[in-house]
């Protein structure tokens, strides 16, 4: 979207953003986004400016993990997502939401802002490159060796079935056994041992 003369792309990333204090904290830091006041309507017309500032061009927000906002917002009477819902049929701002269980549930629930608010995008699943470098590059960054690297990927990859969520899910248990034992190489053991374990059939039967 940044390559495009047809959009202007902001993107936040919610996963520890659990109250609308911390959204208005984190659209302050991140986007340096001047609110009027840290509340809903605040950022209403902090919004409107910003979309009048970029023209022609189409203002798009992309909240990423936004399930513990949603779930805050609606107990508390969807005060911002209303905004947002408003935001969206006046101006040329667009949004997009991922998240996992409240989200999916809020967007069929009509007593919900978010009933009708929003299309739904499937994701596929990883291709298994894709789903490899999740695995490989995150490890990299974190010192991490996988014992026989690829093929122990690969393994990784098969017990996922492609699903992204499942992978960062066993690559997560992984480093908390390896942690645990104070070493930072995964190896084949750990990988049988886990795929084995009644925990990893309980999230795996889960997310299926």
């Amino acid at each position: 979207m940044k390559d495009s003369p047809e959009y202007e792309p902001f993107y936040l990333d919610c996963q520890a953003v659990h109250t609308h204090a911390d959204f208005f904290s984190a659209v302050d830091t991140m986007w340096r986004l001047a609110l009027p006041a840290h509340t809903p309507e605040g950022f209403r017309a902090a919004g409107l400016d910003l979309s009048a500032r970029h023209g022609s061009r189409i203002v798009v927000l992309l909240f990423d993990e936004i399930d513990d906002l949603l779930r805050y917002d609606i107990e508390h009477g969807e005060r911002l997502f209303q905004i947002l819902r408003a935001l969206a049929q006046e101006s040329r701002m667009r949004f997009m939401f991922c998240g996992e269980k409240v989200l999916n549930a809020a967007l069929h629930d009509p007593r919900l802002v978010f009933f009708n608010f929003c299309n739904l995008i499937q994701l596929s699943y990883l291709a298994r490159e894709e789903a490899r470098r999740v695995i490989t590059d995150p490890m990299q960054e974190m010192g991490v060796a996988l014992e026989g690297d690829i093929a122990l990927a690969d393994r990784i990859v098969e017990l996922a079935a492609g699903r992204p969520n499942i992978v960062q899910y066993i690559c997560q248990k992984l480093i908390e056994r390896i942690n645990a034992r104070r070493e930072r190489v995964i190896t084949r053991a750990d990988v049988t041992a886990f795929s084995q374990s009644a925990q990893f059939a309980e999230y795996f039967a889960e997310v299926s």
